[in-house]
């Protein structure tokens, strides 16, 4: 399984589970040195204006011209925007050990 390196003790102990929880504004500990990690809170407010931005751009294009298929559009759009949350966004300690 991919595991993430942790920016405290430089070792591959964060899980993709807990790094994509991360994309949600929460906070994990590091199994090898206890420290509180997050994403970068800069660049995860830019993802969430994102996100905001496809949620409300899409379902009011849906309303406006009564056609499902931008649901689809949506979806893509919110994949690719957790592909980069996971990949891209860097990890940050909160409090070191």
């Amino acid at each position: 399984m991919t595991k993430f390196t942790c920016p405290s003790c430089q070792q591959e102990s964060i899980p993709l589970k807990d790094k994509y929880a991360m994309g949600y504004w929460m906070t994990r500990r590091c199994s090898k040195c206890d420290s509180l990690i997050a994403n970068h809170a800069v660049l995860l407010g830019v993802l969430s204006f994102a996100y905001l931005w496809n949620l409300l751009f899409f379902i009011g294009l849906a309303q406006f011209n009564e056609s499902g298929h931008y649901f689809g559009y949506m979806l893509v759009i919110w994949v690719i925007l957790d592909i980069i949350n996971v990949k891209y966004v860097p990890l940050m300690v909160i409090r070191g050990q």
